[in-house]
């Protein structure tokens, strides 16, 4: 199969980034001096120190290495995308595209989307991509709404260049530290509201040290380094934890977003999960983690299986009761606890202070504030905002509003339940225990 052409932009140029234009490298008479005498044919990002630089250039120069590390492409027609020059992949440690097929030469992400449709062409990218690529590329969000192509910071939800984030950036590597083994890093780990034994085994994991078969593999250990209870792939720390099939069902029914599935070190997972959540949900993810662990143990040496669900309701119930025994206030918890007493429930929402008659709860509160407001960030988080915002401005009659988790667990029960259905969908009559339990609990105020 060809790719299919279409109208291609003069690659290397769109996008402001934090006041900057770094296709281009800045505006005015001083960027097309600067383009015409060091980066004629390419962008700010290929460009070389050339002979006899300019002082000027030479300061420029200096953070290039530093914006090329920050900066993404975020896909709207992806006419100015190319497919294997641009850093497009967000969720990844390598940004660029790896397959090497000769027809991916000269081309634009824009030939990877069906003719008269924003959307991925299947077809295409089954010929051309190898599967790490492939499903990559399949992750990256399309915008109905949105069809320029412009560069963000990647280092910042926001899409914008921050200096907080570049100097934390600089000082990590200063450090000899990569941002995910930074001091804050540890200091954040340590500072955990769980067990000290989950806290250590965090620790362990983040330090590369975990003895999984992988590792002992790598210690001279006469074993199979595959996974036992997938039989799949090799077992690294981030495999045991997050990647395996069994790992995945359990994060599933936690309420952590664990973001990616892609192998990477599982210290680079948890930092960016740090980044992404809040301290509670940082703490669940940790207890969940360590459930993993041990019924992963269970299985290897007990010859034990457990499922899912007990993973994580055992994770649960175990940071509950520790932090209950470590606070004096007996502060309500935000988890369905069995039989204990639940302060906080759902509730009908007033339509007296909202204007609609459909009302869209959701607990991201984050979410929420990006669609209410009137700005527009060019991260791929931005790009979905934005069509969220289209599609409300056609539907007057819908309001969106934050409630806590805790306060809608049933529905929260639900939508991570419908992640095991084919279609993501939820059959009528579908009464599973723990959603009878969690939906008497709010009705029995």
């Amino acid at each position: 199969m060809a790719l299919h052409g279409g109208k291609q932009a003069d690659y290397g140029g769109g996008g402001r980034l934090g006041g900057g234009n770094y296709g281009r490298g800045g505006s005015g008479l001083g960027r097309r001096r600067r383009r015409a005498r060091y980066f004629l044919t390419g962008s700010f990002l290929t460009a070389e120190i050339g002979s006899n630089p300019s002082f000027v250039w030479r300061s420029i120069f200096e953070a290039r290495d530093l914006v090329a590390a920050g900066v993404r492409k975020s896909v709207g027609a992806g006419l100015s995308v190319s497919i294997l020059s641009d850093p497009c992949l967000a969720e990844m440690d390598h940004h660029f595209i790896e397959s090497t097929h000769p027809g991916l030469i000269g081309k634009t992400v824009s030939s990877l989307m069906r003719i008269d449709e924003r959307a991925w062409d299947v077809e295409i990218l089954e010929d051309f991509f190898e599967t790490r690529d492939r499903l990559a590329i399949l992750s990256i969000p399309l915008s109905s709404s949105i069809h320029e192509d412009a560069w963000y910071w990647s280092f910042e939800k926001s899409g914008l260049y921050t200096v907080k984030s570049a100097y934390r950036y600089l000082d990590d590597l200063k450090n000899g530290f990569s941002t995910d083994n930074s001091a804050g890093f540890w200091k954040k780990i340590w500072a955990l509201n769980i067990p000290p034994k989950v806290r250590n085994f965090i620790w362990r994991a983040a330090s590369n040290v975990l003895p999984t078969c992988a590792q002992l593999v790598t210690r001279h250990v006469p074993i199979s380094g595959i996974c036992q209870l997938c039989n799949s792939s090799n077992e690294t720390i981030f495999h045991a934890l997050v990647g395996c099939s069994f790992a995945r069902s359990c994060w599933h029914r936690s309420c952590v977003d664990i973001g990616s599935w892609l192998e990477m070190a599982f210290s680079a997972w948890w930092s960016n999960l740090s980044h992404r959540v809040s301290e509670h949900m940082l703490e669940e993810a940790a207890m969940v983690a360590w459930g993993i662990w041990r019924a992963r143990n269970d299985v290897v040496w007990n010859q034990k299986s457990s499922n899912a669900a007990g993973v994580v309701l055992s994770a649960r119930r175990t940071l509950d009761q520790y932090q209950i025994a470590q606070s004096s206030k007996n502060d309500c918890l935000l988890f369905f606890r069995g039989d204990e007493t639940v302060v906080e429930h759902w509730k009908p929402p007033n339509f007296n202070q909202i204007k609609g008659d459909v009302v869209l709860e959701t607990d991201s509160l984050v979410c929420v504030q990006a669609i209410l407001s009137s700005l527009s960030t060019p991260s791929q988080f931005g790009l979905i905002v934005s069509d969220c915002k289209f599609l409300l401005t056609r539907l007057s009659f819908v309001s969106v509003c934050f409630v806590k988790r805790s306060s809608n667990r049933a529905a929260h029960y639900m939508v991570r339940a419908s992640c095991f259905s084919t279609g993501r969908t939820i059959q009528e009559g579908f009464l599973s225990p723990e959603l009878v339990a969690i939906a008497l609990a709010d009705f029995s105020v």
